[in-house]
C-alpha cells in the first residue's frame, strides 16, 4: 500500500495477547474503508500471539507486523510509531 492512500495508521502494541488478539485485529479490520493500515508489534511475547499475527499479515497486504525484545508497551509504541504511513495515527 502507497504512503498517499494511507489516512489513518492503527498500532497494536502486543505482549502475551492471543485470548484477545484475533478480536482486537478483527475489530480494526470492520472499520477499515480502505485508507487503514494496521501496525502491530510484538514486545517479546512468549505465546502465540507471533503465529496469529503471521496469519493476519499473509491474509492483508495493509496490516505489517514487527517483532523486538521486549521493552514495554512505550517501546512498541514508538517502534510501531516509526513506521507509520497515515496522516493520524490511533493506539
Amino acid at each position: 500500500m502507497q504512503s498517499d492512500q494511507i489516512l489513518i495508521s492503527v498500532i497494536i502494541p502486543i505482549y502475551n495477547q492471543e485470548l484477545y488478539l484475533e478480536d482486537a485485529i478483527q475489530s480494526v479490520l470492520s472499520q477499515d474503508h480502505g485508507f487503514v493500515e494496521l501496525i502491530l508489534v510484538n514486545d517479546g511475547s512468549t505465546d502465540k500471539s507471533s503465529e496469529i499475527c503471521y496469519k493476519y499479515i499473509e491474509q492483508y497486504n495493509h496490516i505489517r507486523y514487527y517483532e523486538q525484545t521486549n521493552r514495554g508497551v512505550s517501546a512498541a509504541r514508538n517502534r510501531g510509531l516509526e513506521e507509520v504511513l497515515g496522516s493520524y495515527v490511533f493506539f
